[in-house]
């Protein structure tokens, strides 16, 4: 970039034979966006610093200079003007379909609109991070205010640079198009019906649409002018209605709303909730007439980052349960992308891995990863998001063979047991147990093996199975006469005798071995 201040006096400068003293000062720089601004402040106190040392050195000089260092400041530090090329104004990823619905009611006044609303409006379009041109951002400019003086003035990409668009505005005169109504639903009604199906898929089908909407006030229909149906025919709230249906209907067709509304805050009290309900969520701004410039980054961003940083809707996961050995049937929902500005991501490409997989699918035991890679459109660039889906299925299983051991009781021949009863590790209900008695995990056995069976079923969206969780019951022990006796008791014979030192069977009784014959029944010890 050079930039060139030139210092000629008006009158003759008699000085070592030199009739004409120039003093010019370059600066050349090529650097990033970043460094811009510091640089521009550096280049004009260089130049300043230019003329302070002619003064200096030469003395009092008349000079006139060609171009408002105070102007180009703020030029600057706006960054306009800006030049196009096929793409757009600069090197910003913006590229949109956008309406501009300008409010030219009599409240907003001629000299406001020489000297402000028209120059942002200009500002605007010839901002580099707008991106007007051919392949960038194209606009239409859509006026309200009486009915006879709402209307279209540029169709959407009838002009198509920002010098084009911006001489166009120079041509307008404010009495061709004011007048001393507010038909903003009617703007609004056009606007949607221009924006006809959802986004993208109008003007350009692969570039989503944007409505800026600029007021300074309520809406206003005046006597004799259309209602556009009953619903709207109230005199006071009828526009504003119009106005809030149809910029629903524009919201749900994924357009985004951008909203700014201009004023005092007496006068912004009156109309701020009606245009923050038409706006897309977080798309509302609010300034005065001579503040607009302020305004316009934020304005721009809201227009331009759309869908913006997008990612997955949520992690999902499914965590589920099959038979040992088996599969099951796992049903998902595909993730979508969920953008920070609140706008529908624009799809440009999708890939599954792995290949070919779709819900409902069948998962064996162990941990799978479905991932569906979106390329989605950012500006005029499409970005990639993974979105996974992590699959883990479980085996269902029992804790394990249950094994009960018992002795037969002293005196019986059965032996009492208790278990815990088994359940598996995935949710499941009771179906039936085997043998019946045995539901509630006791039993008396005699002396041999047995099974017991607790059968279950899980089921589940991704299927159902039964397992069967066993129990295992060995009884132990000796007979006799029929009744179990233990380790502390003798058979005598079938008869059952408590163990003593000294003492033997005899026959069915128990003797003293010291005496060497056996007691008489009635001498017999048994406890």
């Amino acid at each position: 970039m050079n930039i060139a201040a030139t210092v000629s006096p008006n009158s003759e400068y008699k000085r070592s034979e030199v009739s004409t003293l120039f003093i010019t000062c370059c600066v050349r720089f090529k650097k990033n966006e970043a460094q811009k601004k510091s640089l521009k402040d550096y280049s004009a106190k260089m130049i300043r610093l230019g003329f302070v040392l002619a003064l200096c050195v030469c003395g009092s000089l008349a000079y006139n200079i060609g171009y408002d260092l105070e102007a180009m400041d703020r030029e600057w530090s706006r960054g306009v003007p800006g030049t196009a090329g096929t793409g757009g104004s600069g090197n910003s990823d913006c590229k949109k379909d956008m309406w501009i619905i300008w409010d030219n009611s009599w409240s907003v006044g001629r000299s406001s609109f020489v000297d402000k609303v028209r120059p942002f409006l200009k500002s605007l379009i010839s901002s580099p991070q707008l991106n007007v041109g051919p392949d960038g951002t194209h606009i239409g400019i859509l006026t309200f205010s009486t009915q006879a003086q709402t209307r279209v003035l540029l169709e959407l990409g009838e002009m198509q640079s920002p010098e084009a668009l911006n001489n166009y505005l120079d041509s307008l005169e404010y009495d061709q198009i004011s007048g001393d109504g507010t038909r903003t639903g009617m703007a609004l009604k056009i606007a949607d019906e221009k924006f006809s199906v959802s986004s993208p898929g109008n003007y350009r089908p692969d570039v989503t649409d944007v409505v800026l909407i600029f007021t300074d006030g309520e809406p206003i229909r005046r006597r004799g002018e259309d209602i556009f149906g009953e619903k709207y025919r109230s005199s006071r709230y009828g526009e504003g209605l119009l106005a809030k249906d149809r910029a629903q209907s524009l919201r749900e067709k994924d357009v985004t709303v951008v909203g700014l509304a201009v004023g005092t805050e007496a006068t912004l009290s009156r109309f701020r909730d009606d245009i923050k309900e038409w706006t897309t969520e977080g798309k509302y701004f609010e300034t005065n007439k001579d503040s607009l410039q302020s305004i316009m980054n934020e304005l721009i961003s809201a227009s331009c980052i759309d869908p913006g940083e997008c990612g997955c809707s949520g992690t999902i996961t499914a965590n589920v349960f099959a038979a040992q050995g088996g599969k099951a049937v796992i049903n998902w929902e595909v993730p979508t992308l969920k953008c920070a500005s609140g706008r529908q991501a624009v799809i440009k490409s999708t890939e599954v891995q792995p290949p070919g997989v779709s819900p409902p699918a069948e998962f064996g035991v162990g941990q799978h990863r479905v991932t569906y890679t979106y390329g989605y459109l950012r500006g005029t660039k499409v970005v990639k998001q993974q979105c996974p889906i992590e699959i883990d299925v479980a085996a269902c299983e029992c804790p394990g063979v249950v094994r009960v051991n018992g002795e037969l009781d002293g005196g019986s021949n059965t032996a009492s047991v208790s278990w815990t009863i088994p359940k598996p590790n995935c949710p499941a209900s009771l179906r039936s147990v085997s043998p019946p008695e045995t539901r509630n995990g006791n039993g008396r056995y005699p002396i041999g093996k047995y099974d017991v069976i607790y059968n279950y079923e899980h089921s589940s969206a991704s299927g159902s199975f039964s397992l069967n969780c066993p129990v295992k019951i060995t009884i132990k022990g000796q007979l006799c006469g029929g009744v179990g006796f233990g380790p502390s008791q003798v058979c005598c014979c079938g008869t059952v005798h408590e163990r003593k030192a000294n003492y033997d069977c005899c026959g069915p009784k128990y003797y003293d071995t010291r005496i060497q014959r056996c007691a008489d029944f009635y001498t017999l010890v048994n406890n």
